[in-house]
């Protein structure tokens, strides 16, 4: 079976690429795969699934590993309102 890119299942590729790139240290490439994981999901998902939530996450945590606290708290503070709902 094939999927476009636009496809959840992309998205959850997207995260697990992005898990991976992150322990090998490849922050720029990790981030990038959380942000098009993000960008599928936000286009096909509520804005407040779970799921959107979870790449959000992810990238916040690397933003924040980075030392860039003002990029995380822009990104997981919608996580954090998702969540709670």
């Amino acid at each position: 079976m094939t999927y476009n890119k636009n496809h959840l299942k992309n998205a959850e590729l997207l995260i697990l690429v992005g898990l991976i790139q992150e322990r090998l240290n490849n922050e720029d490439m990790a981030l990038r795969c959380f942000a098009e994981a993000l960008r599928i999901r936000r286009k096909l998902l509520d804005s407040n699934h779970g799921d959107v939530a979870h790449a959000l996450v992810h990238a916040g945590r690397l933003f924040q590993a980075n030392g860039d606290h003002c990029e995380c708290s822009c990104s997981e503070d919608p996580s954090i309102v998702i969540l709670e709902t």
